[in-house]
């Protein structure tokens, strides 16, 4: 059986995925502190390492690009949405690598990774095209994809576990970083924190509405104050929504339904 070193961010340990290359695969699983894996990778080479590209957060993208940046002797698999696969695919040019796109259904990740572990999906012969090189896998059912931003980790956590069976989602801790994230990746809806220091909600949805392939990406605030004179400011920018922080798991969910079907 191959060596297969599974990467992925730290909240996401419990998720089927996860569970799977290790009972299933026999992978070793860490989390994005790369100059750590390299370290590891220079006393146990691996044939294959997993990287498990949803919910990144701006450091772990750029452990991410050190690891590529570093001599480990091993093909990279990209597990995520065809627009980050093709972003990594691209940085990691100088390995050999494989992608498997979401969304999927578990049996369809399975079967795709196993065979990429036995040789096939591109290994017969070299190939340049990312198109060609890469499995794609059509899901029985597709999650909607949200981008939630704001500054408060706990609170981070919090909307990842109360969303995460019903959509597909991303975190980023400040307005930047949601600029950022945007220019590899278009959510279907942000969930954006009006009270950000540095760059706010409001400054960030103008950022947002200021680039045409962005402009579109419908924009729920929202906020742990109920002043009506911020209410009135946050609703001039015409997001398609507004709740208080305090809002139910049930009247969330409601809400983002509401706004992107």
């Amino acid at each position: 059986m191959a060596n297969v070193l599974f990467l992925c961010e730290k909240q996401l340990e419990k998720i089927p995925v996860v569970e799977t290359v290790k009972a299933q695969f026999g992978a070793e699983v860490m989390y994005f502190e790369s100059r750590n894996v390299t370290i590891f990778l220079r006393n146990h080479p691996m044939d294959y390492i997993a990287v498990y590209l949803d919910s990144m957060s701006v450091n772990s993208e750029k452990e991410l690009l050190f690891l590529f940046d570093a001599d480990v002797n091993a093909s990279f698999i990209l597990i995520g949405r065809r627009e980050s696969c093709k972003y990594y695919y691209e940085k990691s040019s100088r390995y050999k690598r494989h992608c498997i796109f979401f969304p999927f259904t578990l049996p369809d990740f399975v079967s795709a990774f196993s065979n990429i572990l036995q040789g096939g999906a591109g290994e017969e012969e070299k190939k340049e095209s990312l198109e060609d090189d890469i499995p794609l896998l059509l899901p029985e059912s597709v999650k909607q994809h949200l981008l939630v931003v704001d500054d408060d980790p706990i609170y981070l956590r919090t909307m990842m576990n109360w969303l995460k069976q019903d959509f597909s989602v991303s975190v980023v801790k400040s307005g930047r970083d949601a600029i950022d994230f945007l220019s590899k990746e278009l959510p279907d809806l942000i969930l954006l924190d009006y009270e950000m220091p540095v760059m706010d909600g409001a400054k960030t949805l103008e950022k947002i509405r200021s680039k045409p392939q962005y402009q579109n990406i419908p924009v729920i605030f929202l906020t742990g104050v109920t002043d009506s004179s911020m209410v009135k400011d946050a609703v001039k920018l015409k997001p398609q929504g507004y709740v208080l922080k305090n809002i139910s798991k049930l009247a969330l969910i409601a809400k983002i339904k509401e706004v992107i079907g």
